[in-house]
């Protein structure tokens, strides 16, 4: 398939998100362990690898405005090209940070995004503090989803939280108020 696209704006930034039956399968590669009743805390953090989509980007448009994309998809499978152009601001405040118990070890994250004001979200930083003082990313993977399971292998997930927003230019916006996780503690 060949795209032609003829954009006239300044400053403009594509991503391509990228989903398919090979690329990003957790039943594929829960059938390669063996198909475990219960997989182990690094079996899931695999499998949770395989749930997003594969990301490639931002990539500048040419500066005449002409991008020519040329793809070739398996059936089934999913592409989504994200064009955005420079907004003039960095994004808004993440809000209302919240958990959802999972078991011992793991926690779902999960948050708003209303403040934000912008659609050209490269990423949300999760970040992870034992004590609130030295924070450290616990997504090592971009996301553009308003949500990140935590499940280390070390099954310490209580602490303080705090997210934000990172746009196509590498703007990071206010991190969220911190939250504190303290169930299964």
């Amino acid at each position: 398939m060949l795209m032609v696209l003829n954009l006239y704006a300044v400053d403009v930034m594509y991503m391509m998100r990228y989903m398919d039956n090979t690329v990003t399968n957790p039943y594929e590669a829960w059938r390669r362990m063996g198909s475990p009743d219960y997989p182990t805390p690094h079996q899931l953090s695999q499998l949770r690898a395989q749930e997003d989509a594969q990301t490639d980007g931002p990539i500048p448009v040419p500066a005449q405005g002409v991008l020519s994309l040329k793809v070739k998809l398996p059936v089934p499978s999913i592409l989504l090209i994200h064009l955005c152009a420079q907004p003039p601001n960095t994004p808004g405040q993440v809000n209302d940070v919240r958990f959802v118990s999972i078991t011992k070890g793991q926690v779902l994250i999960v948050w708003q995004d209303h403040d934000v004001s912008t659609k050209c979200v490269k990423t949300y930083e999760v970040e992870f503090s034992k004590d609130g003082l030295g924070f450290q990313r616990i997504n090592f993977r971009d996301t553009v989803f308003t949500s990140h399971t935590f499940s280390p292998e070390s099954l310490d997930v209580c602490g303080v939280y705090r997210v934000r927003a990172v746009d196509f230019w590498g703007r990071a916006g206010v991190y969220s108020p911190t939250e504190r996780y303290t169930e299964f503690c």
